[in-house]
């Protein structure tokens, strides 16, 4: 599980990756790891409280629509899988305000990006003006 699940986050940004919950199961037992390699806090909610992650139960609920509790994933045909998670990533959620995940990802991704080369723009401008008044004064001084 560890594995599978740093495959699929090291490639988002940093500021995507934060922090996980997950309930005490002993999929999470390399919890310690994940935090390491991901560079994330991993937190555990308390036994019998499945109100304190609402959402990935929500999500359970999708998931057994299509895969039946108790199933082996292992044995799943992956093409499957992937048609199971497209479907569900994009679904439109009323806690997304109706968007989708899918949607809603490669918005924030989109921000992120352009957050990133507005930072570097600035930067550079900054670079620029310094550069030039420093030209401009070694001109006066001739």
């Amino acid at each position: 599980m560890r594995k599978a699940l740093t495959e699929a986050l090291k490639y988002l940004p940093a500021e995507l990756r934060k922090t996980l919950t997950y309930d005490r199961g002993r999929e999470m037992a390399e919890h310690k790891i994940l935090e390491e390699d991901l560079g994330i806090d991993v937190y555990f909610c308390d036994p019998h409280s499945p109100w304190q992650k609402g959402t990935c139960e929500n999500m359970n609920g999708l998931i057994r629509q299509y895969l039946p509790k108790g199933i082996d994933l292992n044995q799943a045909d992956q093409h499957y899988l992937n048609q199971v998670a497209m479907s569900l990533n994009t679904r439109p959620r009323k806690a997304l305000d109706w968007l989708t995940p899918l949607g809603n990802l490669l918005s924030l991704l989109i921000i992120i990006r352009l957050l990133k080369l507005s930072h570097l723009m600035f930067e550079f401008a900054i670079y620029r003006r310094e550069n030039y008044k420093s030209h401009a004064v070694d001109i006066m001084r001739q």
